[in-house]
């Protein structure tokens, strides 16, 4: 990382700050919504380029919009297998009960 692009960091850092309260992150993840809207902001400075026309700033929102959307997606997915593997193994002792249970056995 060069320099400018370290002091674009340390310049709009405040950013953060304004990312997560504008979308309610101030919940008991605050430390995890913080470093990703972190990575979005380093994201930004490493790929922004000046001559371009686009404001830092709004570079830098959406690479913290995005990094938050990824986790989430992530999550989701994650939901989402727990809930498979639960119908799988529901459908699975619907199949096969259990076979430790014999009623002929008193």
């Amino acid at each position: 990382m060069t320099k400018e692009q370290e002091q674009l960091i340390i310049d709009n850092h405040k950013l953060i700050y304004d990312y997560m309260w504008k979308h309610k992150m101030y919940d008991d993840a605050v430390e995890d919504w913080y470093g990703l809207c972190a990575i979005g902001l380093c994201k930004a400075a490493l790929i922004y380029d000046s001559t371009k026309g686009t404001q830092f700033t709004t570079l830098a929102w959406v690479c913290m919009q995005n990094s938050c959307r990824k986790d989430r997606l992530k999550a989701y997915q994650k939901s989402l297998q727990d809930v498979t593997n639960i119908v799988d193994m529901n459908a699975f002792n619907e199949v096969c009960p259990d076979l430790s249970y014999d009623p002929y056995i008193d």
